[in-house]
């Protein structure tokens, strides 16, 4: 007996293959799925490497224009250098010309103050004996200024005027006197026909002209403790003025290296006293 179910057979048959289609099918995914890995993996190291030569290049290219740049300034540099390096051979070879030039000079100059040397040791040998002769001199000039000082008059006269007192009801003539007295003081005479008036310069107070007449000036004093006013009356006011001033400014003068004198020998008398009796104790 036998028995041949073709139906069952069939359906075996692509049950069979079906199952082996999806394994086939599986298999072909998973190779395709780790292909697919691979390729991105492969990608992602083709990528990175690829960044990696572009970022080397990079720096290639900037290390070769920073070397590029170097060189052009180490040019500029070459160049500056060697115009500097010309400029100081000029410059060099001007200061050995000038450098002749003042040697010359300076050899012209020695003769000349050799020259001069030799003419001044000539005149310091006549000055020499011009001075001899000028001590001979002095000493006559001092002999005779002392015999003459023997016979000198009481007063050193230093000008005298004739003038024209102002008076309140009548003017009179007058002659006004500037000397220095026997004791080296400084006075102002006025002498009139009726009397004569004598001034210490220290105690002339004013010398001033008079706005309304350009022939009068005005002398303010004081006498015996009274402030007075005396006006006078000239054709050469400036001059009389002029010398009035001087002569005040003088006694002035005078009085005030006196006064310092006689503090400064006060001073000196204490500090005698004070280191006197420092000791004593």
């Amino acid at each position: 007996f036998f028995f041949n179910d073709t139906a069952t057979t069939e359906i075996y048959t692509e049950q069979i293959v079906g199952s082996v289609r999806c394994v086939q099918e599986t298999e072909l995914k998973d190779s395709l799925a780790a292909l697919e890995q691979e390729k991105n993996q492969l990608k992602q190291q083709m990528d990175f490497k690829t960044n990696e030569l572009f970022n080397q290049l990079e720096k290639s290219d900037k290390e070769l224009e920073l070397k590029e740049r170097t060189m052009k300034n180490n040019e500029a540099d070459l160049k500056n250098y060697m115009q500097q390096n010309l400029h100081l051979i000029e410059e060099k070879s001007k200061i050995t010309k000038n450098l002749e030039t003042v040697t010359l000079e300076k050899q012209n100059l020695e003769q000349k103050i050799k020259s001069l040397e030799t003419q001044i040791k000539e005149k310091e040998a006549k000055f020499n004996e011009f001075d001899k002769v000028l001590e001979e001199k002095d000493q006559l000039v001092k002999e005779l200024k002392d015999s003459i000082g023997k016979y000198q008059k009481k007063a050193l006269m230093f000008s005298q005027f004739k003038l024209t007192k102002i008076g309140n009801y009548i003017n009179e003539p007058a002659v006004l006197i500037v000397r220095q007295a026997l004791d080296d003081d400084y006075v102002l005479q006025i002498e009139r026909q009726s009397k004569m008036t004598t001034v210490k310069a220290t105690d002339v107070l004013t010398v001033q002209g008079v706005e309304s007449n350009a022939n009068r000036f005005q002398i303010t004093y004081k006498f015996m403790g009274v402030q007075k006013l005396n006006v006078f009356e000239t054709d050469d006011v400036p001059k009389v003025m002029m010398i009035l001033k001087l002569f005040l400014k003088t006694a002035i003068k005078k009085n005030t290296e006196e006064t310092s004198s006689q503090v400064e020998t006060t001073k000196e008398k204490g500090l005698f006293k004070e280191i006197t009796s420092f000791f004593r104790k």
